[in-house]
């Protein structure tokens, strides 16, 4: 009986009860601040900067993929809204290093994770992984090579590549699913 005593003087003291009422104001904060300003994600449309863009020309490569098609990509972030209110499309930096394009032909370039310079912002998604390109030696830049053209083809893991109709360098890499299964003549 001499412990319970002991216990309720200790939970009812003074010293106690400012605890409880300091851990109240945090939780009323925290509960506060979550309703007046919660966590909301936006999409917004930045700019790829490729880096080495020069590289491929330094080792005999021309580029003839429309490179414009791949200037833009859509990043999805989450924040809180009163800063993503003020993010601009300059606080996102989305990049892409040329400097690994060795050879010519068909070449698959994997898109760095975008990252923000804003505090308090996550990148959650971006629209571009891949960047399929075509390069071609300077020399035969002017001749038609038909080794290097696209040809439809089911890619190594989950990924199935199209070419676009009409244009010989740029492709659409989807999801391999059964919604997209339609779109590729099978024989």
């Amino acid at each position: 009986m001499a412990f319970l005593n002991t216990v309720k003087k200790i939970l009812l003291s003074k010293g106690a009860l400012v605890i409880y009422a300091i851990a109240i104001g945090i939780i009323a904060w925290l509960l506060v601040t979550d309703a007046t300003n919660p966590t909301v994600e936006t999409t917004l449309t930045v700019e790829l900067k490729i880096e080495n863009e020069e590289a491929p020309s330094e080792k005999g490569l021309a580029c003839s993929t429309d490179l414009s098609v791949y200037r833009t990509i859509e990043v999805k972030v989450s924040g809180r809204q009163s800063i993503v209110k003020k993010l601009r499309t300059t606080d996102i930096v989305a990049k892409i290093d040329f400097s690994k394009i060795e050879k010519a032909g068909k070449t698959v370039l994997e898109m760095e994770m975008p990252e923000c310079t804003k505090r308090g912002i996550k990148v959650i998604d971006y629209s571009t992984k891949v960047l399929v390109l075509n390069f071609k030696d300077s020399n035969s830049l002017g001749s038609n090579n038909s080794d290097t053209e696209p040809a439809a083809s089911e890619g190594p893991n989950t990924e199935l590549t199209i070419p676009l109709p009409g244009e010989n360098d740029v492709q659409v890499i989807l999801p391999r699913d059964d919604e997209y299964s339609g779109l590729i003549n099978q024989p």
